[in-house]
């Protein structure tokens, strides 16, 4: 008989030990060791590949000046979804995670002026192209142009002239508000 109630008492202790340790020891352990179990982020050690950082300076240097340029901008910071859509939310999850390489912004009125990707070998994939097709068609009836840039090294005077050219042809198709 007393071993069973010294058993009990061992299982009890133990069971009460566990709890404890769950909610001191852990968050001990963890801030020693430099990590929060609640939070498991890092900074990231790159934000752009090699080929981005080239065209960033290159976009840089050509349309600095006039645009702001922010890389790796999110499809929803673009992109309104119109308040009468029923399926409002459905159709911002279509859009919530995707992104475009770069984004040039008027730097008076702060809107965007034209969306670019740099298209690498990825683009290549069908499930990636199909991607790009559907942010194609995104940015279409948005009536926010976006160009694909497919090889930065072949002839830079002809990428910045077709950049250059879509962004006027936004600027003649925008009715002027004064």
């Amino acid at each position: 008989m007393k071993n069973y109630i010294l058993i009990a008492i061992i299982f009890l202790f133990l069971i009460v030990l566990k709890f404890f340790l769950k909610r001191i020891d852990s968050k001990i352990i963890f801030k020693w060791i430099g990590r929060d179990e609640r939070y498991p982020y890092s900074k990231k050690e790159r934000f752009l590949t090699m080929s981005e950082k080239r065209f960033f300076a290159m976009l840089s240097q050509w349309f600095g000046q006039e645009y702001y340029i922010f890389p790796q901008i999110h499809l929803s910071s673009l992109i309104n979804i119109n308040d009468s859509e029923k399926k409002q939310y459905s159709y911002l999850n279509k859009i919530d995670r995707k992104s475009v390489d770069f984004a040039l912004f008027n730097k008076e009125s702060m809107l965007p002026v034209i969306a670019i990707e740099l298209d690498d070998y990825t683009h290549k994939y069908p499930r990636r192209k199909e991607r790009d097709l559907f942010v194609d068609s995104v940015f279409k009836a948005a009536r926010l142009p976006i160009i694909h840039v497919s090889d930065i090294d072949i002839n830079e005077t002809k990428i910045k002239e077709e950049i250059e050219l879509m962004i006027n042809e936004r600027k003649l198709s925008i009715p002027n508000k004064s």
